[in-house]
Formats: C-alpha cells, sequence, structure tokens
C-alpha cells in the first residue's frame, strides 16, 4: 500500500504539470469566443441604431451623419465603418449615397473566418453593390427609354411628312 501511494502522488503531479499548458489554449479560445459573443451583439446593436436613425427627423439623421462620419474619420474600425455605411445606404436620407457605402465597406476581408463585424459588413457589402448595380440598369434603362421616345418621334414626323406629301398630290 505504501508503494502505491507515491505511484499515485508521481501520477497526481505528471497529470497537474501536462495539464498546466492547457488552459492557456483553452484560455485563449474562449477569450476569442467571449470577444466573436460580443461583436456579434454589437452588430445586433448596430441594426437596431439603423432603425432608430431611419425613424429619425431628417435633421437629427443629419447630426448623426456628421457626428458619425467625423468618428469614422478618426478611427476606421470595424463598428464606425458599419455605422457610416449604415447611414449612407438608409434610402430617403438626405445623405444616401450608395456608392460610397460600397467603397466605405469594400475591406471586408475574404478569409473564411470572418468576425461577426465581417460577416455583417460582406452582407450588407452585397446588397448595396445590388443595390448600385440596379440603380445604374434603372438609369441605363431610362436613357434607352429616352433614346426609343426620340426615334420614335422622329418616325412620327417621317410619317406625317408623308402623309402631307399625299395629300399635296392628291389635290
Amino acid at each position: 500500500m505504501n508503494h502505491i501511494r507515491p505511484i499515485l502522488l508521481l501520477t497526481s503531479l505528471i497529470a497537474l504539470v501536462g495539464c498546466a499548458h492547457l488552459p492557456g489554449e483553452w484560455g485563449e479560445a474562449a477569450q476569442r469566443e467571449e470577444a466573436r459573443r460580443v461583436e456579434a451583439g454589437e452588430v445586433v446593436a448596430l441594426l437596431g441604431y439603423a432603425q432608430r436613425v431611419g425613424a429619425s427627423p431628417a435633421e437629427q439623421q443629419r447630426r448623426e451623419f456628421e457626428a458619425v462620419s467625423k468618428a469614422f474619420a478618426e478611427d476606421r474600425g470595424w463598428p464606425n465603418r458599419l455605422r457610416l455605411a449604415l447611414l449612407l445606404s438608409m434610402s430617403g436620407a438626405p445623405f444616401e449615397d450608395t456608392p460610397r457605402a460600397v467603397v466605405v465597406l469594400e475591406p471586408v476581408a475574404e478569409s473564411g473566418d470572418l468576425s461577426p463585424y465581417e460577416q455583417f459588413a460582406a452582407l450588407l457589402h452585397a446588397q448595396v453593390a445590388a443595390r448600385v448595380g440596379e440603380h445604374r440598369r434603372a438609369n441605363q434603362m431610362r436613357e434607352q427609354m429616352e433614346l426609343y421616345r426620340t426615334q420614335l418621334e422622329g418616325l412620327k414626323a417621317v410619317e406625317r411628312s408623308i402623309i402631307q406629301r399625299e395629300q399635296r398630290r392628291k389635290r
């Protein structure tokens, strides 16, 4: 029995020494996971922020836009970048500028392991870029319709000219 006690003590000591390295690795993973949870909560808060600003009067929206623009000029981190992009992509706002919102969101990393901020930025970038594309297509269609309208007016003028000529000949 006395022989077992030192073996158990030695085994326990080895196990403790071996586990001494694990908490650091586990601790770092836990810290990364906690940071991701905090970011995810901040992304949800950004959605609420966008809704509040969207429901605000135009003057308050303008002040908020100026404050966020200033904050972004000082710190181009993801929180400020996303706030600015959300405001720039807000339909009907006096400062709406979807092409600029696309540019603000360009630095979205394309790695496989995106943070919650980067995931939201990638989603917002895709939606805003699609909206910019739709605006371009709509403008092209308007231009094409105007061209067709001009051509149609020209054809109508030629038709009127032909009809008038025919009427003169009959007289």
